[in-house]
């Protein structure tokens, strides 16, 4: 059985503005606490505040492929169970080490990554 993801908090790390307005507004914000954030290594205090939250990596539009790598490599020593689901979201290129829940193409319409995500959460 599938745990809920609904009331967990949501980090959102380097998100544009149409992240912000687009996908994430609306129905996720108000289903989830969501945060923004634009200092990756402010992370890992949260993430042990808060087990269980999700973490979105924006790859999109920008040169931040390393960011999984450097996060997954944080998060260790951490329990498992207090471990968070790790997204990232990508355009071009997927990152050559994704150790994380799922990594999701962005194909350029706003509409379907916003469904995808909905589905998911």
């Amino acid at each position: 059985m599938q745990q809920s993801l609904t009331g967990n908090k949501i980090f959102v790390l380097y998100p544009d503005e149409e992240l912000r307005s687009k996908i994430f507004y609306g129905t996720l914000r108000n289903q989830f606490a969501i945060y923004y954030i634009y200092d990756y290594e402010k992370v890992r205090a949260l993430i042990e505040y808060y087990p269980g939250s999700i973490v979105v990596l924006n790859l999109i539009g920008n040169d931040l492929n390393w960011l999984p790598e450097e996060i997954s490599d944080s998060m260790e020593g951490l329990p498992e169970e207090n471990k968070p689901k790790i997204l990232v979201l990508y355009d071009k290129n997927k990152p050559d080490y994704c150790n994380c829940t799922r990594a999701i193409q962005f194909q350029g319409k706003h509409e379907d990554l916003k469904a995808e995500l909905n589905d998911i959460f």
